[in-house]
């Protein structure tokens, strides 16, 4: 697996897990609109639910907030392996262009070596 197969896993992976809680965070506020009228109103348990609730949204948010700071270290891991792949084969291009160069140095320095045809030499001089 190159790296960049492997970040683009890895920031998949992420956001996946991100969705998954920001689910979990719309059920969480929809079970707590159902029960803040019943804790604010003096019910003793609803107060003790809802302030749980109130601790579970917060490491929920935290756990969001450190999940896209993964998706956005992931993005820029994922750039990284994009340049590396270009510049691996922006070399690899070079290295051949350099093996046809000598390849034509040899041939031309075998030309130039070669007698010339009689005829030539007339236009030579």
């Amino acid at each position: 697996m190159t790296a960049l197969q492997e970040a683009g896993e890895v920031r998949a992976t992420l956001q996946q897990k991100r969705d998954n809680v920001a689910l979990q965070l719309v059920a969480l506020d929809e079970a707590r609109k159902e029960i803040a009228f019943e804790a604010h109103t003096g019910n003793a348990e609803a107060e003790k639910r809802l302030a749980k609730m109130n601790r579970d949204r917060l490491a929920l948010l935290g756990d969001i907030e450190n999940l896209e700071t993964g998706v956005a270290e992931s993005e820029r891991r994922i750039g990284d392996a994009e340049r590396n792949e270009e510049m691996a084969a922006g070399s690899q291009r070079a290295e051949r262009a350099l093996s046809i160069a000598a390849e034509l140095i040899d041939h031309a320095s075998k030309i130039d070596e070669l007698p010339l045809p009689r005829n030539l030499k007339l236009w030579i001089s």
